[in-house]
């Protein structure tokens, strides 16, 4: 059982894997394509459950890895709780999920459409299925949807354009199309005769003769490539030209003020904690995109990105929607409408704020982890989380590992709506990782967000790959809305995203600065902003169908 090991090493590898934004990205066309040559072979069915568990498994643990870090050097637990956690709570779950697809991907396979069409089953019924599959991680309350196949793809721009009418799982859908069409192919060759099929590669001959046997998969595998790409290039640049003509820009400051772990939960120096944020906003000025302050011990005045020496200063521009990240305002007895009206006056010409902090519910005898919107005249909104991180904000999380400092070792799940009418605009909100789920930030636009905003607070995982990860996935939200994206991390990774996916500009991992940018609102809403995530009721309709199918006629 090697191959599943080889598809789980490519498709990982497909991601960043380390703090770096680098990834062997285009590995993603061909990582499944070992997994599927493993479940075409003539084992028992038990043997093919295996092999999707242990693939499911693997990859699971070396896409979280990070999970192990912070529960160890952050929450101090012990290795061996950190080993049952991520067993129980990672790779299991994980593994039977994808133990079931194996199984069913057998199935499907033996049905009357998929023998009498194979080409269909790799195009349509695979994908599908895979599909479906990502889906359920994200209905199953222990699993995140973390990694999914498409998101590998987010550096190759022009192909993740399509987003805008599938979502990612249009994406998705693709990738493991063209993997499956590779796998077919591979299947035409003889699994026993691809070292002699390469030797007959130079063979015209041989060449003219599978290119007769395999022309509609072959069109199949061209046209998956090129549709998807001059899509995306005609997209973008329509994007493009529609922000440069549209007037209206609103500067934006995003404050990453890169407080440890410890400093924020310790209970100590709230208010020093505030000042420094209020700082840092004082010091982004207009003229610049960003400004990194340096630290006490390299006497440096920080560098922006064309390498000019900044020595902060310069106001805030008129109207300017300023953003600080997750949980910063954490002290539930100081939070309250007198400091944030400080907070807003302290910041000169700002329009809007949204900052992260926590919110006491008496009635229900608990705290929310919310994001409150202060604006002119004294106006207080808050966004309660609603959907809220699986064994780390839940209760299993809380009883299993532990309590860090004055943390709350579980929230409550918030009903607030996504999207807040703020006086600077309609306002889509989301909080760490429920910007991984599209149909989440969807809402907040079919309610009339013109933008959107998520805080976050990724420095519980360390310089690992969750930074870069966690902000490329979030950055498809922009392109399936077609709206700025603004993210604030507490230390790092923040950025602005534009409507196309591109990074407008965007802080470093572990440093104290902020950024400056401007945004655009926008009002048009996309094909899957109107219809949300259609590939995946088709493809599970069109799985449905065809077990009803299978099990009244074959």
């Amino acid at each position: 059982m090697v191959l599943p090991f080889i598809s789980v090493l490519l498709y990982v590898i497909s991601f960043p894997i380390v703090y770096l934004d680098f990834s062997l990205w285009p590995l993603m066309l061909i990582a499944l394509v070992p997994f599927f040559m493993e479940l075409e072979r003539n084992h028992s069915l038990l043997r093919k459950f295996l092999a999707g568990a242990v693939w499911g498994c693997i990859a699971s643990l070396c896409m979280g890895y990070w999970l192990f870090y912070a529960m160890i050097w952050q929450y101090g637990t012990s290795i061996i709780t950190g080993v049952i956690f991520m067993i129980a709570g990672l790779m299991i779950p994980h593994g039977f999920v994808y133990g079931i697809f194996a199984v069913l991907y057998d199935f499907m396979k033996g049905t009357k459409l998929s023998r009498r069409f194979p080409p269909v089953f790799y195009v349509i019924v695979v994908p599908s299925l895979w599909v479906v599959t990502e889906f359920l991680r994200e209905l199953i309350p222990l699993l995140v949807p973390w990694g999914f196949a498409g998101y590998a793809l987010q550096p190759w721009n022009l192909f993740m354009q399509m987003a805008d009418i599938t979502g990612i799982y249009g994406v998705s859908f693709l990738v493991v199309m063209i993997n499956g069409l590779m796998a077919f192919l591979l299947r035409e060759i003889g699994f026993r005769d691809i070292k002699q099929g390469a030797l007959n590669a130079l063979n015209t001959t041989w060449l003219k003769n599978f290119y007769r046997r395999n022309r509609f998969p072959l069109a199949l595998l061209a046209l998956a490539l090129i549709i998807p790409l001059c899509y995306g290039a005609v997209r973008r640049q329509y994007v493009v030209k529609s922000l440069a003509a549209g007037g209206g820009r609103v500067p934006v400051i995003i404050v990453q003020p890169n407080f440890t772990q410890e400093e924020r939960w310790s209970g100590d120096d709230f208010i020093e904690r505030v000042n420094v944020c209020l700082g840092l906003a004082g010091r982004c000025s207009a003229k610049n995109g960003r400004e990194e302050v340096p630290s006490a011990e390299s006497g440096d005045e920080g560098v922006n990105p064309a390498g000019h020496r900044q020595t902060g200063g310069g106001e805030i521009e008129r109207n300017t929607i300023v953003v600080w990240p997750e949980t910063v305002l954490n002290s539930e007895g100081l939070v309250d409408r007198k400091l944030l009206a400080h907070i807003f006056s302290s910041t000169k010409d700002a329009r809007l704020i949204a900052a992260g902090g926590v919110r006491r519910d008496i009635d229900r005898s608990g705290v929310y982890n919310t994001a409150y919107l202060v604006s002119r005249g004294d106006s207080v909104m808050f966004y309660d989380k609603n959907i809220l991180l699986p064994f780390a904000e839940t209760a299993p999380g809380g009883s299993f590992i532990g309590d860090f400092f004055t943390a709350p070792a579980e929230f409550l799940k918030g009903g607030t709506p996504p999207a807040a009418r703020t006086d600077a605009g309609t306002i889509g909100l989301s909080i760490c990782f429920e910007a991984l789920y599209g149909w989440h930030v969807r809402r907040s636009v079919s309610d009339g967000a013109r933008c959107l905003i998520n805080i976050s607070n990724d420095g519980w995982f360390g310089r690992s790959s969750e930074p870069v990860l966690h902000l490329r996935q979030a950055s498809v939200r922009a392109i399936e809305t077609r709206r700025y994206l603004i993210r604030a991390a507490n230390n790092g990774i923040s950025a602005i995203i534009s409507p196309a996916g591109k990074a407008v500009v965007r802080s470093g991992l572990f440093t104290k600065e902020c950024l400056h940018g401007e945004i655009v609102l926008l009002e048009s809403k996309t094909p899957y902003a109107i219809l949300g995530d259609w590939i995946v009721y088709a493809a599970a309709a069109l799985l449905l169908g065809m077990l009803i199918v299978a099990l009244v006629r074959d």
